[in-house]
């Protein structure tokens, strides 16, 4: 197994168990199963049979699985942002003119 998949897989397991965490808190899964009108024991199957397996074909794919909450940036845009508050925060007259 190559480094890139290695990696992909890894990230794909720990989504696996936070996926896991979540439906394992109390009533998750009749609320589960109530949404996508299916039996509790559908959401059973699908927890024990292809849930990490179609977790890291989404990995695989390049998505991901973030929490309902989180938002994602374009890691080039994250990078010139990155770059951007440095120069910002390393300025003195930036710093003035923020506080303006």
């Amino acid at each position: 197994m190559n480094e890139v998949s290695s990696s992909v897989l890894g990230k794909a397991r720990k989504a696996h168990a936070r996926v896991l965490q979540v439906m394992g808190k109390a009533g998750k899964g009749g609320e589960m199963a109530a949404l996508l009108g299916v039996s509790d024991s559908e959401i059973s199957r699908i927890k024990g049979g292809h849930l990490e397996t179609s977790i890291s074909l989404i990995y695989g794919l390049g998505f991901k699985v973030v929490s309902e909450g989180e938002v994602t940036v374009d890691a080039e845009e994250l990078h010139v942002l990155r770059r951007y508050y440095n120069r910002v925060t390393q300025s003195k007259e930036a710093l003035e003119a923020i506080a303006e």
